[in-house]
């Protein structure tokens, strides 16, 4: 019987069963590399953890029904509109949540607003301060302070 069969219903039973992913490359990592145990164990728990927190924000980030994933690093900077650069690195920076404040987008068609609204959605699930929708049939974000 393989170590990782051994092992197999003993992560189940833990709710670790995903590990059996990743298992035999960290296996043949810690033999070739002569990892101790816990440097190994330091590795599987990292895994299982970076898994987990992906997880968790595909989930949330489904939840909020985005229509696409938007982040503020993809936002074209070249296009010929006027952003206050400064001003939008405030919003990002998600004070105006602990402050109680709103935040609105205005502008003409085609400036990004909807971007926007998305990428500050993404911002506020990532540092998971918001749950969060948008409701493209009326035009306007909801959000909901925890």
């Amino acid at each position: 019987m393989s170590t990782t069969s051994e092992l197999k219903p003993l992560l189940k039973r833990l709710k670790l069963g995903a590990m059996l992913n990743t298992l035999p490359e960290r296996l043949a990592l810690a033999r070739r590399d002569q990892l101790d145990h816990a440097a190994f164990l330091q590795i599987l728990l990292a895994d299982e953890v970076s898994r987990r927190d992906q997880s968790r924000l595909d989930i949330q980030l489904q939840k909020a029904g985005f229509e696409d994933i938007c982040r503020l690093e993809d936002f074209d900077w070249t296009a010929e509109i006027k952003i206050d650069r400064r001003l939008l690195d405030a919003v990002f920076s998600l004070d105006f949540i602990s402050r109680r404040e709103h935040v609105l987008l205005v502008g003409p068609v085609g400036v990004g607003k909807s971007f926007m609204a998305q990428a500050l959605g993404y911002t506020a699930v990532r540092s998971e301060c918001l749950e969060l929708s948008i409701h493209r049939t009326s035009c306007r974000t909801w959000w909901r302070l925890p």
